[in-house]
């Protein structure tokens, strides 16, 4: 994904400098609002269970090679017997980015709980108008 990306805004150097500068790497409006710029987007939630990653990109673009990526990660692990669950849907469409303005590399996100203890409790989806039972 990275190498894309790098590919995109025509960056050049050691692995390590085009590392940083994607990591750094803030877009302008024109380049949020582009159609033709073939970046990915997203973001990667990461707690002690589980890795969920949610990104978007051109659907006739780098989005091709994300869902072979998907394809073969599922397969390796079906032959290797692990679980890997992969949900990829070339249909759904969006008429703008959602999450350019979280930069050129994926964005970690490092839970302190459980997503699926995070997700049970109501306070976090209510903010404070939830009842604790």
């Amino acid at each position: 994904l990275r190498d894309a990306n790098a590919t995109a805004l025509d960056l050049k150097g050691t692995d390590q400098h085009i590392m940083t500068t994607l990591t750094t790497y803030k877009f302008d409006e024109e380049q949020m609002a582009s159609h033709e710029l073939d970046l990915i987007t997203g973001f990667h939630l990461v707690d002690s269970n589980r890795r969920v990653i949610v990104i978007e990109g051109l659907a006739t673009g780098s989005m091709q090679a994300v869902q072979e990526l998907a394809t073969e990660a599922k397969a390796e692990a079906i032959n290797n017997g692990q679980k890997r669950t992969i949900l990829l849907n070339d249909k759904l469409l969006y008429p703008n980015r959602l999450y350019a303005h979280l930069g050129a590399d994926i964005w970690p996100i490092k839970l302190c709980k459980p997503l699926s203890k995070l997700v049970s409790e109501a306070t976090n989806m209510a903010g404070s108008r939830g009842r604790s039972e």
